[in-house]
């Protein structure tokens, strides 16, 4: 496992690599390799670990009323994942993660958060990272609301690129999404969307090629 990423992520925040490694049995950690398009979490399962992203991406995922995916989150390494689902013990999955490319992962246990049945400084200190985790992934999923707020298709993409420029820290941006996948993420028709990056390339506003954006 890579302990030195592990102590960056949220749910190991101010650890060290001695309480890392007794969370890391408190927590069952399983390290585990998933291929190109394979499930990582499959729809209707039950759910009693989450994960950490070690290498690779994972796109979150649901279906609708009408069985159109909609993509929930893009998620890299250090990212965590299915936290909310495994704390409630989720008998049957509301959602599918998928490998956009290979992907390595570990996964976390969450009996013992969710029972909350030790009381000691490791298993408090994670129960307080834990939280945080969470509170975090309200706030992105409040980007999202964002985005899906938005009444015309350049507003969902300069929300969105907005966003993502304002994580890097750059107007240079990389989108983790093909046109297929970036169109269902904002909730639009794939050519619709095309026609509108077109267009505010035209106009000066965006440049792009292919998956590279600048925000002028």
């Amino acid at each position: 496992m890579d302990k030195s990423l592990l102590l960056r992520t949220l749910i190991f925040e101010g650890f060290n690599y001695e309480e890392l490694d007794s969370a890391l049995i408190y927590l069952e950690a399983k390290e585990e390799i998933f291929k190109k398009g394979e499930l990582l979490i499959k729809f209707s399962s039950p759910i009693k670990a989450f994960g950490v992203i070690e290498s690779g991406i994972v796109q979150v995922s649901c279906d609708d009323i009408n069985g159109n995916r909609m993509i929930m989150a893009t998620i890299g390494r250090g990212d965590i994942f299915a936290e909310s689902l495994a704390c409630l013990n989720t008998k049957e999955s509301p959602i599918y993660a998928t490998a956009v490319e290979d992907v390595k992962v570990v996964w976390l246990c969450a009996e013992h958060i969710r029972q909350n049945s030790a009381d000691t400084p490791l298993h408090k200190k994670i129960v307080a990272n834990f939280i945080r985790a969470i509170a975090h992934k309200c706030l992105s999923m409040n980007n999202r609301i964002q985005i899906l707020s938005k009444k015309t298709i350049r507003e969902k993409v300069i929300t969105y690129l907005s966003q993502l420029a304002e994580h890097e820290k750059n107007n240079k941006i990389f989108v983790p999404l093909d046109r297929q996948d970036m169109a269902n993420y904002l909730g639009v028709e794939r050519s619709a969307l095309s026609r509108e990056l077109s267009r505010m390339k035209a106009q000066g506003i965006i440049t792009y090629n292919r998956n590279c954006f600048k925000v002028l």
